[in-house]
């Protein structure tokens, strides 16, 4: 094999897929021909290989700590939003006691407005009796009056009488 065929660099790991195991297994496979291959040539390939490792390792440390923030700001979200539901879950009980309320207050109030209307209708039928009453009663004291007045004037009549008997007496 030639040098340029053997040869390692970080596109070869890339369209390995990225893993060590392959490029390892690539390594090995090339150690058969590390004895045609220059110490300068296999130390550049295996400084290539570690920086291409090291970059590697970066990554994935920068990715894991992405995944742990994310992890972290999926729990915060989790968080917000069971308080969320809870804080809604406590508006719907202030809303249905509102409601129970409001209908109670409606219920209370639709009875004592019957109450007054029946009351009402009582005072009234209680004021027709009454002004009926004072019909009759100013109708029989009209009718007294007018007893009375004959009744004096049968009595002045009599009075006038009894002078004039006791004249001729």
């Amino acid at each position: 094999r030639s040098s340029s065929s053997t040869t390692l660099n970080s596109t070869d790991v890339n369209e390995t897929g990225g893993g060590h195991n392959d490029t390892t297994t690539n390594m090995n496979n090339n150690n058969n021909d590390t004895a045609a291959i220059d110490p300068d040539e296999l130390q550049a390939r295996e400084k290539n290989y570690k920086q291409v490792l090291l970059q590697k390792d970066q990554k994935s440390i920068e990715l894991e700590k992405e995944l742990e923030d994310l992890r972290r700001k999926a729990e915060k979200l989790k968080k917000e939003l069971e308080r969320s539901r809870e804080s809604e879950e406590q508006m719907k009980q202030v809303v249905l006691q509102y409601e129970e309320t409001i209908s109670n207050l409606i219920t209370n109030n639709k009875e004592a407005k019957s109450k007054l209307e029946e009351e009402i209708q009582k005072l009234q039928e209680e004021k027709d009796q009454a002004v009926i009453d004072l019909n009759n009663v100013e109708t029989a004291f009209a009718d007294v009056h007018r007893k009375y007045e004959r009744t004096k004037q049968v009595v002045e009549g009599f009075k006038a009488n009894e002078e004039q008997l006791k004249k001729h007496v």
